[in-house]
């Protein structure tokens, strides 16, 4: 599990790479908190990255990746999560 600046230097080196998201998974974290496990497609080998916010907010992959827009959205949705930095979150971040 990668702390915040270190999950968004490996994002970014990723898509400097020329890698593509795959998908974005949560799931329960200690804490209250919700653990991001993103899968990335380069040369043929998945990468896998996560990490778990901290109260409830995560680096946004939107700007280097813009097809992460909609699977950041259901997680805000369903699990109240705020993706720092995200231009489209549903207006209501509760979970359902």
């Amino acid at each position: 599990m990668q702390e915040h600046e270190e999950y968004t230097a490996s994002v970014r080196g990723l898509r400097e790479a020329g890698a593509r998201f795959l998908n974005l998974e949560t799931c329960s974290g200690e804490g209250g908190e919700v653990e991001i496990v993103c899968h990335f497609l380069l040369k043929d080998e998945v990468h896998t990255l996560s990490t778990c916010t901290v109260e409830r907010k995560v680096p946004s992959l939107f700007s280097f990746f813009g097809n992460a827009d909609f699977p950041e959205r259901e997680a805000a949705r369903s699990f109240g999560v705020k993706f720092l930095g995200h231009p489209n979150l549903p207006r209501s971040e509760e979970p359902r």
